[in-house]
C-alpha cells in the first residue's frame, strides 16, 4: 500500500458532443474537436476537476477511478479502430519473451501513436498526469504504445503486476470502452482499496494505479468487454 492524497468526490458530468465537418486526419493538437476520415467525429472528454483532499477513509488506496476520461462516442471509435487493426490472442512476458499462456486468454491489439490516434494519446496522457500529480507523485516521462483488450466468455487475465526486471512502467491506466449493458459478470479487480469504486463499470471511466499493484480481469459470463490500457513510463523503481 502507498499513501495517497485523493481528489474530492467527483460528480458525473454529461459529455457534450457537437457536429463538425470531416477534415481528413483531424486536428489532434488543437485540443478541440478531432475528426478522422476513418472514424466518427470526436469531441475530447472534459473530466471533472481534481481537488486533492486528504480523507481518513481513503488515506491508503491502491487505485483511483476517474469517470469521463472518454465520451461514449470516443469509446466506440477506439473499439472500431481496434477492429480495423485486428485483434489476436494476447501474450504475457516471460524470461524476456512474449508467449501465449493460459494465464491470459483475452484478445488484444496495439494502437500506434500517429496523426490518426494522437487525440487519444493526448487525452489519456493528460488524465494520467493529473491523477499522478494529485495522488502518486511519480516522475513520468513518456507513455508506452496504447493497447486495446477484448474479453469474451472464458477470456481472462489472472492476477499479475505490470512491472518486470528493468521495466520503466510506473503507472497503469485501464479505461472502460464498453457500456455495462454489453456484458454480464467479469470485470476488473485490484488488490487493495479503490477510490471512487462506484464508477468502476462506467463507460469511459479510467482506473489509475501504480504498476506494481496486483490486479486481474475476470471473464464475462455473457457479451464482450473492451478496455484501453496505457502504461506511463519513467525512471525504474529502485
Amino acid at each position: 500500500m502507498i499513501r495517497v492524497i485523493l481528489p474530492g468526490k467527483i460528480q458525473k458530468v454529461a459529455s457534450q458532443e457537437r457536429d463538425v465537418g470531416h477534415r481528413g486526419s483531424g486536428e489532434p493538437t488543437t485540443g478541440t474537436t478531432v475528426c478522422s476520415s476513418d472514424t466518427p467525429c470526436l469531441t475530447p472528454a472534459i473530466p471533472p476537476p481534481l481537488e486533492p483532499i486528504a480523507t481518513a477513509k481513503y488515506d491508503l488506496a491502491s487505485a483511483v477511478i476517474r469517470p469521463g476520461i472518454l465520451t461514449p462516442n470516443q469509446c466506440r471509435s477506439v473499439i472500431l479502430e481496434a477492429q480495423m487493426v485486428g485483434m489476436s490472442r494476447a501474450t504475457i512476458l516471460r524470461n524476456g519473451k512474449s508467449i501465449k499462456n493460459y494465464a491470459r486468454t483475452c484478445d488484444s491489439c496495439w494502437l500506434d501513436r500517429n496523426q490518426k490516434n494522437e487525440w487519444l494519446y493526448e487525452i489519456v496522457t493528460k488524465a494520467a498526469c493529473d491523477i499522478n500529480e494529485a495522488n502518486f507523485g511519480f516522475l513520468l516521462k513518456d507513455v508506452q504504445k496504447l493497447q486495446v483488450l477484448r474479453y469474451k466468455p472464458l477470456q481472462w487475465f489472472r492476477w499479475h503486476v505490470d512491472i518486470f526486471p528493468d521495466s520503466m512502467r510506473k503507472m497503469t491506466a485501464v479505461v472502460n470502452l464498453s457500456d455495462p449493458s454489453d456484458y454480464v459478470g467479469g470485470g476488473f479487480r485490484i488488490d487493495g482499496n479503490t477510490y471512487n469504486k462506484e464508477y468502476a463499470r462506467d463507460r469511459g471511466a479510467g482506473t489509475f494505479f501504480p504498476s506494481f499493484i496486483r490486479h486481474c480481469a475476470k471473464a464475462p459470463i455473457w457479451g464482450e468487454r473492451w478496455v484501453l490500457v496505457a502504461w506511463l513510463l519513467g525512471p525504474r523503481f529502485m
